[in-house]
């Protein structure tokens, strides 16, 4: 059975602070139970100097295509913004992953996937739509006559197929 996309996020939630407390608890094994607290530190200053840097630069807006950005720094972007988050967040996990978006690489490879994800989601039709080319469908005025055609697919009365 799937799993719902809110049921993966509610997850995520869940799962999360027990798997930062698993990261912090190797860390203080690895350099030190004082060194470990004064780098979960360090992320978060640097996370809220990112922000305060960042400060009201960024701006989301609505388009047609989908969402875009304008900078008013020329380093500001929604992804400087998300990275400033995560370091802000007490944890390891989301310090690294904080620190990676402010590779431009990784910035440019997740834009490309967000981009790619909502082309594809505008893409598809919604649930229950049937979307067919002009050439693979045409116009009946005739019911009687569309039921009389033998090249159409028979239902029972029920409306369920043969």
């Amino acid at each position: 059975m799937p799993i719902h996309p809110l049921q993966r996020v509610a997850l995520a939630v869940l799962i999360l602070p027990l798997a930062e407390i698993a990261a912090f608890i190797v860390a203080a094994i690895v350099l030190g139970p004082l060194r470990a607290i004064l780098l979960l530190v360090a992320l978060s200053v640097a996370g809220a100097v990112i922000l305060r840097r960042t400060g009201r630069g960024v701006r989301l807006r609505g388009t047609t295509q989908g969402i875009a950005w304008s900078a008013g720094a020329a380093d500001a972007s929604p992804f400087t913004a998300l990275a400033g988050i995560l370091l802000v967040i007490p944890g390891f996990i989301t310090g690294v992953l904080g620190l990676v978006l402010l590779l431009p690489p990784a910035r440019r490879a997740l834009g490309t996937w967000i981009a790619a994800w909502f082309a594809g989601a505008m893409a598809r039709p919604p649930e229950g739509v049937v979307d067919l080319d002009p050439e693979e469908w045409r116009r009946q005025d005739n019911p009687e006559a569309a039921r009389q055609d033998p090249r159409l697919p028979r239902r029972r009365p029920d409306g369920e197929p043969p």
